[in-house]
């Protein structure tokens, strides 16, 4: 299996209709099709409703799913997006969908964000992925977090990162175990 693939669907489909998938930009990353990869993952089918409803007609989208995530593979795929942007003359928004910490009380899951967020805000993405590793903290998608930090400093080098907001599944249906949520820009 590859560290990195793509869905070879050309289209998606969300209760808000259709949505393209840029199989242009899919030719470009030369990256493989693998559907399999896709079938179990939940993380950009419900961000789609959202880019449908904020973007619609204006975007095409592409999931790549990421098998191997490290900072070594999300440097590299930050690469390819904006070797494959640059060369089809785009710009590309970039969404990583992740939750945070799962299954801890609202405290723990807290503190175990608090220690991923801080060097996620100094772009220091060896460090966030050491400590996601080594502190077992359960961020699902922390491959496509390091990637879109890789690609906004290669777009921008004065990007910066602001947290919106942070919350928990014990906010609205309380619990003893919680998922953590945090929102970025």
């Amino acid at each position: 299996n590859s560290p990195m693939s793509l869905d070879s669907h050309t289209q998606w489909q969300s209760p808000l209709g259709l949505i393209d998938v840029d199989m242009e930009l899919a030719r470009e990353l030369g990256l493989p099709f693998n559907d399999e990869a896709q079938r179990y993952e939940h993380s950009a089918e419900v961000i789609v409703p959202f880019i449908q409803y904020f973007l619609d007609g204006k975007v095409k989208l592409l999931t790549i799913n990421m098998l191997e995530q490290n900072h070594h593979n999300a440097r590299t795929l930050a690469e390819q997006l904006k070797a494959a942007a640059d060369k089809l003359n785009r710009r590309i928004l970039l969404i990583a969908s992740s939750d945070f910490t799962h299954f801890k009380n609202s405290k723990v899951g807290y503190e175990l964000d608090s220690m991923a967020l801080e060097p996620l805000l100094q772009f220091d993405l060896g460090e966030f992925e050491h400590r996601v590793r080594t502190m077992h903290i359960s961020i699902c998608g922390f491959g496509p977090i390091m990637t879109l930090l890789a690609f906004a400093k290669m777009v921008d080098q004065s990007a910066k990162v602001d947290v919106l907001k942070r919350g928990h599944s014990g906010e609205v249906y309380p619990s003893a175990e919680v998922v953590d949520y945090v929102s970025m820009l």
